[in-house]
């Protein structure tokens, strides 16, 4: 029957199909891989040969099941048009059967394609599976139901429970190679890479000839890039490139594994590419991926700095103070009026201010929810703040935070070079790879010709403008005290005296409101709190179990503090590579066309030398994670994407004690993105140059 059925003889009807996914024979190898790869081609050539059939007739003389072999042969074609196309004949199959689970589990792909490609919110992934649970049910044995459930969750960041999903859908199929490769996928996502490999691999072995395997390739190519084996993650992209050329993910991984492997030319050269093979790609359209922000709100921000938007910017340009004989308002109207004269737009303005402490006096140390602000912060070795009472444990390397110095790695940052061309009157320092002296030379004598340093003394910044809901933050923490206080009445005994909404909220942030730490102040606040003595802890050696400060509380999980590996000096050097120098500013206004709806929140700055490891690694791996210090599906609980912040479900938190874990359910975010972007801060010989070349 295998041989007829390969040769076109056999020709079984579409509802044999499910069965013959999953058949095995009683003498055949269980062994996934082998057997399992006979049967997956033996189900390709069915469902090529149906979905040919059910081409070869119109449309009206269609039954439902054909209907949706139909759909499915214009669903691998994969483009626009064809998926429009079929996602309208299964709206016909469904109306003539409307409890064929083939329909609805067929439809529900179609609908998460669609959702991908328009980078759908939370609400719509929501409301797609809860269908798909419905769909589910009506075919409990069909594996793909299982899988489409759990790549919905993958989608909002609830790893766990898709990992369990999609090995419940291959436990059922084990020839389901879409469902190996999303189950590595998801391995990925929660930052486990080396998991996500063989699974990967286990898919494009089951299926070599799946027109997805693009897909598979990508993912490889991404495990790779975050193993650090960037030869292997070119390879795989390449790959993934070779079956599918306008594959921008594919383009992306491949850019960035040339540029970390060291081949900044070859980078360049595959930057260029992409850009002729999607002509009008923005780059910023990935960058959701990696930050956790809803991909359709992005073009809804303030500001941003994609290209082509109505709020895309290219520059950021931040006033403090005034000037002798100006107010501040007449310094911000002035600079509006010089971008005028200059030809430039105005795209956003936020005017910050000073939130208020706990005695309701206005202060630049505090943000909106009322908590202590940039305690902790690195601080540059060999500075004259060093040489003050600091930490040991926060000093840095200057590369760490400004370019053209060495980093804690002892290598020197990625800068910005000029040509000498470009820099006539020699105010930028020249780059040379055998002169890394303290001191840079200027352009001339003997650097006259050598490339110009824009970069040096200079550092990159990541902005992004945070909405905080005041109200709702203190209304939920208020809520959580009072669960705490009914469901576990011996609470008090064991974790403080107090189940307040300040306790609940200082377990959230990691400290208590004048910002004193939760290590050595587990019950309530120290008086006169001094950041320069009193936050010298480290979270491995002091509170390993997180007794004190829970385990996801936001401060930990932005700086862990030798949480993995106590006292393990090479594990606070590791964090240490990750940190960022802060420099947030409150804000609280209405702004132009929004009503009467006053908006407060944290206009959150950080500087750096490499804005992926720093930046987008704490944002990713440490912030979104939810395996992080090995929690089970929980985000950070201040602004973790999974709390939904009313679109998507609620979340939950975990306070460990010495009696056991409680769990604080029913969180939202409290924390909105209401714009962002990256931006380049300049030296003073950078900004001298700048005003140099616009006079020439």
């Amino acid at each position: 029957m295998l041989r007829k059925a390969f040769d076109g003889r056999l020709r079984p009807d579409a509802r044999w199909r499910a069965s013959f996914l999953s058949l095995r024979s009683e003498r055949e190898s269980t062994r996934v891989g082998e057997g399992s790869a006979a049967r997956q081609g033996f189900g390709n050539a069915l469902e090529v040969d149906q979905q040919q059939r059910a081409r070869a007739r119109e449309i009206h003389q269609l039954n439902a099941d054909e209907l949706v072999w139909r759909a499915r042969w214009h669903m691998r074609r994969l483009t626009r048009e064809d998926a429009q196309t079929a996602e309208r004949l299964l709206d016909t199959a469904i109306a003539a059967q409307p409890n064929s689970a083939e329909a609805l589990l067929e439809k529900g792909y179609a609908d998460a394609w669609r959702l991908w490609n328009s980078g759908a919110g939370t609400e719509a992934i929501e409301q797609l599976r809860q269908r798909m649970v419905d769909a589910r049910d009506l075919d409990p044995c069909d594996a793909r139901g299982w899988l489409l459930l759990g790549i919905l969750d993958m989608w909002l960041s609830r790893h766990d429970s898709a990992i369990s999903l999609m090995r419940e859908a291959l436990g059922i199929n084990p020839s389901l190679s879409f469902g190996y490769g999303h189950l590595g996928s998801c391995h990925s996502l929660s930052s486990r890479p080396a998991e996500a490999l063989p699974l990967v691999r286990m898919a494009l072995r089951l299926n070599p000839l799946d027109v997805h395997n693009f897909h598979q390739f990508g993912e490889l190519a991404l495990a790779n890039l975050m193993l650090g084996d960037f030869a292997a993650a070119v390879a795989e992209a390449d790959a993934a490139l070779a079956r599918r050329t306008g594959y921008a993910y594919g383009h992306a991984l491949k850019t960035a594994a040339l540029w970390m492997g060291g081949d900044r030319d070859a980078a360049r050269d595959a930057a260029a590419f992409l850009r002729r093979a999607r002509p009008g790609y923005d780059p910023s359209a990935l960058e959701w991926l990696l930050l956790g922000d809803e991909r359709s709100a992005i073009g809804q921000w303030r500001f941003s700095d994609g290209q082509g938007l109505a709020n895309g910017a290219q520059a950021i340009l931040v006033l403090y103070g005034h000037e002798a004989g100006l107010t501040h308002a007449d310094l911000v109207s002035g600079h509006l009026s010089l971008l005028g004269h200059f030809g430039c737009s105005h795209v956003h303005t936020v005017p910050c201010g000073m939130a208020k402490d706990p005695n309701g006096e206005p202060s630049l140390h505090y943000e909106p929810f009322g908590f202590r602000d940039g305690v902790s912060q690195p601080v540059i070795a060999g500075s004259r703040r060093a040489a003050i009472r600091t930490a040991p444990g926060d000093h840095v390397a200057a590369g760490e935070i400004l370019i053209g110095y060495r980093n804690d790695q002892g290598y020197m940052p990625i800068t910005i070079e000029v040509g000498s061309e470009r820099d006539p009157a020699c105010e930028l320092p020249t780059v040379s790879a055998s002169d890394t002296d303290r001191f840079p030379r200027f352009g001339g004598g003997k650097g006259a010709s050598e490339a110009r340093d824009f970069g040096r003394n200079g550092s990159f910044m990541a902005v992004r403008q945070l909405d905080q809901d005041v109200p709702r933050f203190w209304e939920q923490a208020e809520r959580a005290s009072e669960r705490l206080r009914s469901d576990f009445p011996g609470l008090k005994e064991v974790a403080g005296p107090d189940l307040t909404a300040d306790w609940v909220a200082a377990r959230i942030i990691g400290r208590w409101s004048n910002g004193s730490p939760l290590v050595g102040n587990p019950d309530a606040s120290a008086a006169g709190f001094d950041p320069s003595s009193d936050n010298l802890f480290e979270y491995g050696v002091d509170d390993p179990r997180g007794l004190a400060c829970p385990l996801g509380a936001h401060i930990r999980r932005t700086n862990p503090r030798g949480s993995q590996e106590p006292g393990d000096v090479d594990e606070l050097r590791i964090t240490n590579r990750h940190r960022m120098l802060r420099r947030g500013r409150s804000y609280a206004y209405t702004p132009p066309g929004d009503g009467a709806t006053r908006r407060e929140g944290l206009l959150f700055m950080a500087l750096c030398a490499d804005l992926e490891r720093q930046f987008e690694f704490v944002q990713r791996t440490w912030i979104n994670s939810t395996v992080f210090h090995g929690l089970v599906d929980e985000h950070d609980p201040l602004l973790g994407p999974g709390l939904g912040g009313g679109k998507g479900g609620p979340g939950y938190f975990t306070i460990p004690t010495v009696a056991g874990p409680v769990r604080v359910a029913g969180l939202r975010s409290c924390v909105t993105v209401q714009g962002g972007g990256y931006f380049f801060v300049p030296s003073r010989s950078a900004l001298a140059h700048l005003v140099t070349r616009s006079r020439l």
